[in-house]
């Protein structure tokens, strides 16, 4: 996840499948993925948290939802816009409509009346479960929970000291604030604390993954900066590389983090594998050790010969994870393994493939930086692309490296070995 600070209380957040925009009304935007949805976020009215410029972004996000305070009169002059209008102390699940929404106290303590939608846990295509606080002075404040993941941003719910205004008036929106904040509280008072070693590799996963999310940006932002200055072509061409290997650096370390993440359930679900899933799942892990390891030295050490066995190698990885999901499926036929076992399995080999087309990705880099070399003798000696046969050969030698068939008994790398 990464949170760039625009002005004010303007903000964008990127997460894995999503973009959320907050009260931008000023300030260069920064760039915002064609391939995540873009919620545009309005706490209220007032000219430095809404402008008009955000119904331009339908322009180039023809899928943005806007997500407005019910006192934003702009919105019911854009008929064309896919709008949901909230009000405070509410409670949304949202994805592209509105699909469930209820009072916020309904919400948490499962009661409804008579035209409200049933609360409860998520409905399973939300992407987005929104809860809206009442503002001290305006609108609403947001807490937005997608991905896992909980962002809150406060409009203009704060207290408000003016010097003008009655002590009474300012006392009172000090307790205001206090009785908001006590509600946010409690949304999350009751949930069950992550506990045991399980709990611990999680949290420092993604203490790792926020560390990565920070170097990705300063680091985005710093070359985005360099692309301001005058360059030559090979200057331009080597920081769009960069950019290209940050963001595929970043993405892996997302993946990493929802392995983790998967791991924990399993420790804290007490989710015990087949015999033959665990080793299996063992020849997986190795599997995508040695294509991280051969990725990281490939871009480290420049290596084109390495970088080129990268993509041969992450298909044979794909292709393993596709005969280790058959394999899932006939012990699942067989009452061999559960559903729950089946989900928590095939969501981490799907991160092991995600994690390899991200490997192909920054070969791809290595490769391209190598073959745009102007000396001469660098191109003819090394930018020479695999032909078909050898593709092959890396393939078959890759899948035979780690051939789940196999009778020789592996050390179970899921514990104590770790990526270089």
């Amino acid at each position: 996840m990464r949170i760039h600070h625009i002005f004010h209380s303007g903000f964008l957040v990127i997460t894995r499948h999503s973009a959320l925009l907050f009260d931008w009304y000023t300030g260069d935007l920064p760039q915002i993925p064609r391939d995540r949805r873009l919620y545009v976020f309005c706490s209220h009215a007032h000219a430095d948290h809404y402008s008009p410029r955000i119904w331009e972004l339908q322009i180039d996000h023809p899928e943005v939802i806007y997500i407005l305070d019910e006192g934003i009169e702009d919105a019911n002059h854009h008929p064309e816009a896919r709008i949901v209008t909230v009000a405070p102390q509410m409670c949304y699940e949202i994805d592209g409509r509105i699909i469930r929404h209820c009072s916020l106290e309904r919400w948490n303590y499962g009661s409804r009346e008579e035209g409200e939608s049933d609360p409860g846990s998520p409905g399973e295509d939300a992407a987005i479960r929104l809860h809206t606080l009442e503002s001290t002075d305006m609108g609403v404040a947001f807490c937005v929970e997608t991905e896992g993941r909980r962002i809150y941003h406060a409009g203009d719910l704060n207290v408000w000291y003016w010097n003008d205004e009655p002590m009474e008036d300012n006392i009172a929106s000090e307790h205001k604030c206090c009785e908001q904040m006590q509600i946010l509280a409690d949304m999350y008072r009751h949930e069950p604390a992550q506990t045991g070693e399980g709990a611990g590799l999680h949290q420092d996963h993604g203490r790792k993954e926020d560390l990565i999310d920070k170097y990705e940006s300063k680091t985005g932002e710093y070359l985005i900066q360099l692309t301001k200055q005058q360059m030559d072509s090979r200057q331009t061409r080597k920081v769009t590389m960069l950019l290209r290997v940050v963001g595929d650096l970043e993405r892996i370390g997302d993946y990493a983090s929802n392995i983790a993440r998967v791991t924990n359930e399993i420790h804290d679900g007490n989710i015990s594998f087949s015999e033959d899933a665990r080793k299996d799942l063992n020849v997986a892990i190795e599997a995508e050790r040695d294509l991280v390891n051969s990725t990281v030295a490939a871009y480290q050490e420049n290596d084109f010969s390495t970088a080129l066995r990268i993509k041969p190698c992450a298909a044979a990885l794909s292709y393993l994870c596709e005969i280790l999901k058959a394999r899932h499926i006939g012990r699942l036929s067989r009452g061999e393994c559960n559903l729950t076992q089946g989900t928590a399995y095939t969501e981490l080999l799907n991160s092991f493939e995600r994690i390899g087309s991200h490997c192909v990705a920054v070969s791809g880099v290595v490769r391209r930086e190598i073959q745009a070399n102007p000396d001469i003798h660098v191109h003819s000696l090394k930018a020479r692309e695999l032909s078909e046969q050898q593709y092959q050969q890396i393939y078959d030698e890759f899948l035979a490296k780690y051939d789940v068939l196999s009778s020789e008994e592996r050390p179970l790398s899921v514990e104590d070995e770790a990526v270089q």
